[in-house]
């Protein structure tokens, strides 16, 4: 018996493994710089598992990068490209 509870989902692995090209290019690339919305030393920074958001910062990253496929969804001018 106990509380109930979140179910943590390894987004950090996923970062580190699978969807680690995805996210350089999403978070760093091109389209990512001219947007300017992130500090691409904080974004390299969390991608290497370094800074003040351990051990969160997948969780972080995830957003991040959500909102890079959200903005990219919806911009015309990436989408045409």
């Amino acid at each position: 018996d106990r509380p109930k509870s979140g179910m943590r989902v390894p987004v950090q692995q996923w970062l580190d493994g699978p969807l680690r090209e995805l996210a350089h290019d999403l978070l760093l690339g091109r389209a990512a710089r001219e947007r300017g919305l992130f500090r691409a030393d904080t974004i390299r920074a969390w991608l290497r598992g370094e800074g003040a958001l351990l051990p969160r910062q997948g969780g972080k990253l995830w957003l991040v990068l959500s909102l890079q496929l959200w903005l990219r969804s919806f911009d015309l001018e990436e989408s045409v490209r």
